[in-house]
């Protein structure tokens, strides 16, 4: 149960700032049917929409395309890395799971926010995740050379 609530307040608190800002935000729904908050999530943000079926380089395709991730290691993570749209990844030590050349190489490409936990409720640095909404990112390539 208190994974399911961390997961739940962890989606509400990113899309209530992505909501309220005005940004367009879709889920792209995991091919596998893992769990989430769909239901709930309709009903407070009617605005968000599901996507099944749509291959990331097709929402990558879209202008101005920034995809937001709690993991790093995660075939849609990598998907993404080999598009020219950037990453944010909002988690707690995901950073760490880099080798300091990864994480080098991908400092122009992925912004990291920091998320901790607080009695089960997400706690999301909103001022870093204003920085990585409006950052200027550099797709070079390197990365998708070097590691996929």
């Amino acid at each position: 149960m208190d994974d399911d609530l961390r997961k739940i307040s962890y989606e509400n608190t990113l899309l209530e700032k992505l909501v309220k800002d005005g940004y367009e935000v879709i889920f792209k729904v995991h091919p596998k049917g893992a769990k989430y908050n769909r239901e709930l999530i309709e009903k407070k943000y009617p605005t968000v929409s599901f996507v099944y079926d749509t291959p990331i380089e097709d929402l990558a395709s879209k202008e101005d395309s920034i995809f937001i991730f709690k993991m790093i290691d995660s075939t849609a993570f990598n998907q993404v890395l080999s598009t020219d749209s950037p990453a944010i990844v909002v988690s707690e030590n995901q950073r760490q799971l880099l080798s300091i050349e990864a994480a080098d190489i991908l400092k122009n490409r992925v912004s990291f926010v920091d998320c901790f936990y607080e009695n089960g409720l997400a706690k999301i640095d909103v001022q870093q995740l204003d920085f990585s909404l409006n950052k200027k990112y550099i797709s070079d390539g390197v990365f998708s050379k070097k590691f996929q």
